[in-house]
């Protein structure tokens, strides 16, 4: 028996998916500390930005898709367990980007006097704001209870974010020098202790 109706069940996706979207396009910006769009394109971010945006959204897309055609179903249980990982993405990404403030920037860059920050999730990992998103991604290919879904959107992500790691990291190393260098050597890229 389900716990929830089909029609609870939607709902309650659309609601922390609309939820989700307006903290991707709205609630990011204030916890950052706002500016336009316009200072953020840099030549060092070689398409990350982009990439990240149309790879995900379209494995969004397809993920839905499946869902919606039973295609790999996974047990009911991988909603209740999406819903809350959806948020706890978005929870670890806010916490992230509100410790950067104005050094965080939708494409890579390096801000003028900008240091290494190593506190808060910084402290853990080199990327948290990238755990975060990738683990919002997660939830949302269990919420649509979807297995094939749910790997599509885990491997694009994972592939899109690897993809801006490798150029976020060099340009902190050509910019920030031997302290960023330091502190790659202590900390790992998006899993505390091991990766």
């Amino acid at each position: 028996m389900s716990l929830l109706s089909p029609d609870v069940e939607q709902t309650v996706f659309l609601a922390a998916f609309l939820f989700w979207l307006l903290f991707t396009f709205v609630i990011e910006r204030f916890l950052r500390g706002g500016g336009p769009y316009s200072e953020e394109r840099t030549k060092e971010d070689r398409g990350s930005a982009l990439v990240i945006y149309f790879s995900t959204f379209a494995a969004i897309i397809i993920a839905f898709s499946l869902g919606g055609a039973n295609v790999t179903l996974l047990p009911e249980w991988a909603f209740f367990i999406g819903i809350p990982f959806m948020f706890l993405g978005m929870l670890i990404r806010g916490w992230a980007i509100r410790t950067l403030k104005g050094y965080f920037l939708f494409t890579v860059g390096v801000r003028e006097h900008q240091k290494v920050v190593d506190t808060g999730p910084y402290r853990l990992v080199r990327h948290p704001a990238y755990t975060g998103a990738i683990i919002c991604f997660v939830g949302i290919g269990l919420a649509v209870q979807s297995l094939a879904g749910l790997l599509l959107l885990l491997l694009v992500s994972t592939l899109a974010y690897g993809y801006r790691i490798s150029v976020e990291e060099r340009a902190l190393l050509k910019d920030l020098g031997e302290p960023y260098a330091a502190y790659v050597s202590r900390t790992k890229r998006l899993i505390p202790f091991v990766f």
